[in-house]
């Protein structure tokens, strides 16, 4: 089946709005929330959180110096996508291990250190498929060290701002490090790996202010910042006080959530995308954050991102600004819903570690994640006032999806249940050229699986058509990707039902495939 481009072009704009919708897609903050789900385990070895019942992804690898000699005691460290931190430390040979409660994103980053960060490495890594991680390899290289000066709009030092770098690992996969303070005389440093691909680096101070630089990926300053990378100034002009009310359904407080700018226009600059700067703030009992530190020359809007404990609501709110002026910004927040079920093989028995994907469309446009427990039970909090499409997603099994799973606010479904079978394997050969390395960097073979239209309450939503505006614009899709192999071979493994495949490097062609029961389905290009 042929497409225009416009057409194939819209299909990835689906995809990057659902991306966003659910907080930053692959993005990866700094160091994830103190809590128990974060692991810090001795000579190589993590565990998962005590008396947990989910499980999740776990990477192995190898700290290396530049000679390739094994380093042992060194600190390494990921978040998944929830912001939620793993971290081992590597062992007498050098090998680590690193356990999440939770599937992570096809890629993610990896960051090692020597205690006093005087040596560090990085590593974009990706997964082969829904369970496979190839073995990680980081190297370890002397640091670099980043100088960052702050002054306030008189030109005098600023102490006690924290400043903070983001890395970049791709085109949404990102980790945040700080905050390291200032001292009195307004300067800090921060040391990260030679590799390291610098996004931006940026201070803020309650009452004073923020500014920010941006940098390319290769550490060169873009026309609007300064010469080197490392030696920042950044002014803190002055801030502007904005406050965010969330409410329920009912218009009562919703206490105990966290805020956090998402995006904002600075006068002068570009703008800036905060990513996973750790800068939550916790609603009051009344359900009130307050940000004094915002720039006080804001433009055009600053947005917010939400969630309560693991559960991000896929809202991005956001309050136009004028010059010198504050604002209040009230945000209704719907009680999620829940889904939940069990998965078993064919004979029966308890199926472990499956991962469970829910991808909905109607008032919003989500995808969420989850792992099954030792007893084959899994359960997801997702956003309400959504059809959804629920489905196995694994490289050994499959099963028929679920599909048109219509949820409301607070709704609880139990019994969505899967019986895993071998399915249908759909593969092929992405034909290979010279120039896709560098032309086609970070793409992936997509499988898009087809669910019922939405219900027609929500068909006037905003985001009730992020695939764009086809005949097939309101029905619910759940999207899949795989990494090929260095030969360019591809494979999925899925149930029964409507499929569109499309492949990199082939603009403008997507496949459209029917499966039933299938054993294989070979794709030649």
């Amino acid at each position: 089946m042929q497409f225009s481009r416009k057409a194939v072009g819209l299909m990835f704009a689906g995809l990057l709005a659902i991306a966003a919708a659910v907080g930053g897609y692959c993005s990866l903050p700094s160091y994830g929330d103190d809590s128990s789900a974060q692991i810090n385990e001795p000579a190589g070895e993590t565990t998962g959180k005590a008396g947990s019942t989910a499980t999740g992804d776990v990477i192995e690898g190898l700290v290396v110096n530049e000679r390739e000699e094994p380093q042992p005691g060194m600190d390494v460290w990921t978040v998944d996508w929830k912001t939620r931190k793993s971290a081992a430390r590597s062992g007498p040979d050098g090998r680590f291990r690193l356990a999440f409660p939770g599937p992570l994103i096809a890629e993610f980053i990896l960051l090692a250190s020597n205690a006093d960060g005087t040596q560090q490495g990085i590593l974009t890594a990706k997964k082969l498929g829904p369970g496979r991680f190839p073995l990680q390899q980081v190297v370890l290289k002397p640091s670099r060290t980043l100088h960052v000066e702050t002054v306030d709009k008189r030109g005098n030092p600023v102490a006690g701002a924290p400043v903070y770098v983001d890395l970049s690992g791709g085109t949404s996969c990102h980790i945040t490090l700080g905050p390291v303070l200032t001292d009195a005389r307004g300067k800090a440093r921060l040391a990260t790996a030679e590799d390291a691909k610098l996004e931006w680096i940026a201070a803020f101070k309650g009452g004073m202010g923020m500014d920010y630089v941006y940098l390319q990926e290769d550490g060169a300053r873009r026309p609007w910042s300064q010469e080197s990378a490392e030696a920042v100034k950044l002014v803190l002009n002055g801030a502007m006080r904005v406050s965010v009310r969330l409410r329920d359904s009912l218009g009562r407080g919703v206490a105990g959530a966290q805020v956090a700018p998402w995006q904002l226009w600075k006068k002068g600059n570009p703008v800036f995308f905060f990513r996973t700067a750790p800068v939550w703030a916790v609603s009051d009992a009344q359900g009130e954050v307050q940000f004094d530190w915002l720039p006080a020359d804001l433009e055009k809007r600053v947005s917010f991102s939400i969630r309560s404990g693991d559960y991000y609501y896929p809202v991005q709110a956001g309050l136009p600004m004028k010059d010198a002026g504050g604002g209040s910004l009230e945000v209704t927040l719907p009680a999620p819903a829940q889904i939940g079920g069990k998965v078993t093989y064919p004979d029966g028995r308890p199926a472990v570690g499956i991962m469970i994907q829910a991808e909905g469309m109607g008032s919003a446009a989500t995808r969420d994640w989850a792992r099954t427990a030792k007893d084959g039970t899994y359960r997801l909090e997702v956003h309400p006032n959504n059809s959804y499409l629920i489905a196995v997603v694994d490289d050994q099994w499959a099963a028929a999806s679920r599909k048109g799973i219509v949820l409301k606010e607070g709704e609880i479904r139990e019994g969505l249940s899967f019986q895993l079978n071998e399915g249908t394997l759909i593969h092929g050969t992405i034909p290979l050229r010279a120039d896709m390395p560098e032309r086609f960097s970070g793409s992936e073979p997509m499988l898009l699986e087809f669910g019922p239209e939405i219900p027609d309450e929500w068909k006037s939503s905003p985001f009730a058509t992020p695939w764009g505006d086809g005949e097939e614009r309101y029905r619910v899709r759940l999207w899949r990707s795989t990494t090929p192999e260095a030969k360019g071979h591809y494979a999925f493994r899925v149930g029964p039902g409507e499929y569109e495949l499309l492949l990199p490097g082939i603009p403008g062609k997507t496949t459209r495939l029917t499966v039933t029961n299938q054993r294989e389905i070979v794709l030649e290009e």
